[in-house]
C-alpha cells in the first residue's frame, strides 16, 4: 500500500540547452556529404529527446514509492543523462574539429598559388608602374584568374611590387571565395557548427545541475557545476 504521508509529488520541468536548437540548422545538403556535420545535427535531436526524457521523468509520480524513493530514481536518471551528455558532447567537439580542419585543407589546396621563376620580374614590371596603372594591372589579373601573375603578388611583401595592401588582400580574398565557393560553403558550416558546440557548453553544464533539482543531490550539483563552469571562464550568474 502507498505511504501517502511521504507519497512522491512531480517535479518542475528544467529549460533544454538552449542552443542545441540551433544544431538543426545545419545545412542538410553539405551535411549528407560530411558525416560529421550529420552526426551533430543528429547529436543536437538525440539530446533534446534525453532533455525531454528527463522532464517525463521528474514529472512522473508513482503513488506505490515514497517521495525519497521517487526522488532518488530521478537522480539515477539525471546520472545517466549527464554522464551520456558529457561523453557524446565531447565526441561530437573533436569530430567538428577535425572536419574543419579536413574542410580548411581543401580551401587552402583549391587556392594554392605557387610563384614562378618570373615572379621576381613581374614585381618589377608592377613596381614600374604609375599607382593607378598598378591598381588596374592587379583588378586586371584577379578578373582574368591568371595565377602566375597572383601567385607574384599575393605572396610577397607589398615593398617588392608596390601594389596596395589592403586592395591586394580584398582581391585576394573575392578571389579565393570565387575559386573554392563549393570548399567554402563547407568550412562555414563546419565553422557554424563548432560555434554552436562551444556556445552549447555552459548551457550543458547548467542543464545538468537544474536536472537535479528537487533531489538531495542538487546542491552538490549545483556547486560541482558552478566550479566547473568558472574552470572555462564562464560568468555562472548568466546561466
Amino acid at each position: 500500500m502507498a505511504k501517502f504521508a511521504e507519497s512522491a509529488e512531480g517535479l518542475p520541468a528544467v529549460d533544454h540547452p538552449y542552443h542545441l536548437n540551433y544544431l538543426i540548422g545545419i545545412d542538410d545538403h553539405i551535411a549528407t556529404t560530411n558525416p560529421a556535420l550529420a552526426a551533430a545535427k543528429t547529436w543536437g535531436q538525440d539530446m533534446r529527446k534525453v532533455a525531454e526524457g528527463v522532464n517525463v521523468r521528474r514529472a512522473t509520480v508513482d503513488e506505490e514509492i515514497t517521495a525519497a524513493k521517487n526522488y532518488s530514481d530521478i537522480a539515477k536518471i539525471a546520472d545517466a543523462a549527464s554522464e551520456k551528455v558529457s561523453l557524446t558532447y565531447t565526441k561530437q567537439v573533436a569530430d567538428i574539429a577535425a572536419g574543419k580542419a579536413q574542410a580548411q585543407a581543401a580551401v587552402d589546396a583549391k587556392v594554392a598559388l605557387t610563384p614562378s621563376p618570373h615572379a621576381a620580374e613581374i614585381r618589377g614590371v608592377f613596381l614600374s608602374m604609375s599607382p593607378e596603372d598598378r591598381a588596374a594591372a592587379m583588378a586586371a589579373a584577379f578578373k582574368d584568374n591568371d595565377k602566375e601573375v597572383l601567385a607574384a603578388l599575393v605572396n610577397a611583401p607589398s615593398l617588392t611590387h608596390g601594389c596596395d595592401r589592403d586592395q591586394l588582400a580584398a582581391h585576394y580574398e573575392a578571389y579565393k571565395r570565387n575559386v573554392a565557393f563549393g570548399e567554402y560553403r563547407v568550412l562555414e558550416e563546419y565553422e557554424k557548427a563548432a560555434s554552436i558546440l562551444d556556445k552549447c557548453q555552459p548551457d550543458l553544464l547548467r542543464w545538468k545541475s537544474d536536472i537535479y533539482q528537487g533531489t538531495k543531490e542538487h546542491v552538490a550539483k549545483q556547486a560541482q557545476m558552478a566550479a566547473i563552469m568558472k574552470s572555462y571562464g564562464f560568468d555562472v550568474e548568466e546561466y
